[in-house]
């Protein structure tokens, strides 16, 4: 759970409903939005707040999508692994200017891989023109949670 001040959003997943998301709005009596996993609202998993939005994995197209917290069914994508699928990810947007988020990846099974991003720290702009500017190259062994990279920015909000 992720409070804003103006909008909370709410992470309702389980294991058997995945990417289900509700924002409230606190100014309008706990108006929520539910948002559905998939087609058409891909809801947001693994996501990070910014001033009046959130940026989420999308689990079925492979991307991050930055949605409007005033408007959380209008998206655009921030950045997609395409059909690589052998990337995780970790984000992190605490810093004090959130045109920026910070992404390290690390190699998550065996499948196919075209190498981009992989085992990466970098920094992806949040409004959506899909920069990216490389920051660090990775070398860790994934041996469950504790042995992922975990980018963390700490200073400023």
């Amino acid at each position: 759970m992720v409070c804003t001040s103006v909008h909370l959003v709410v992470d309702t997943a389980s294991d058997a409903r995945l990417g289900e998301v509700e924002e409230f709005n606190l100014y309008k009596n706990f108006r929520y939005t539910p948002l559905v996993d998939g087609s058409p609202d891909y809801a947001p998993e693994h996501s990070e707040n910014g001033r009046g939005f959130v940026i989420g994995g999308d689990n079925w197209q492979n991307r991050f999508l930055r949605r409007s917290l005033a408007s959380p069914h209008q998206y655009y994508t921030v950045i997609e692994s395409g059909n690589d699928w052998s990337i995780g990810s970790h984000v992190s947007m605490m810093e004090e200017d959130d045109r920026w988020m910070l992404v390290s990846t690390f190699v998550a099974n065996e499948l196919p891989s075209s190498g981009l991003f992989r085992d990466e720290l970098f920094l992806v702009a949040t409004d959506g023109s899909k920069r990216v500017r490389s920051r660090a190259h990775l070398h860790s062994v994934v041996r469950g949670v504790l042995g992922i990279a975990q980018s963390k920015c700490e200073q400023g909000r």
